[in-house]
């Protein structure tokens, strides 16, 4: 029920979380914090102003595929057949 007027030219990661919308290094800080787990500990990173934390997300996705590689498939399997069994 979100408004897409409100997301549908933008160029960045997006997350809505209870309403609010995230983009860029919020979106990603909250994502992490709701995995859970030790993903919880990047809370942390909101000690760093937003506007730094903007500039590294905008450097490490600007240049993603040379830090990172690139790949046909993700490399992540969300399902694990073998515990199947």
């Amino acid at each position: 029920g979100y408004p897409v007027e409100k997301i549908k030219n933008v160029e960045n990661v997006v997350y809505l979380r209870r309403g609010q919308l995230m983009v860029k290094s919020d979106a990603i800080l909250a994502i992490l914090f709701d995995l859970g787990g030790i993903y919880r500990f990047s809370y942390v990173l909101y000690l760093i102003p937003t506007f730094i934390r903007n500039k590294m997300y905008d450097f490490i996705a600007k240049n993603r595929y040379s830090l990172f590689g690139k790949r046909e498939t993700c490399k992540l399997s969300v399902f694990d057949q073998s515990q199947e069994e």
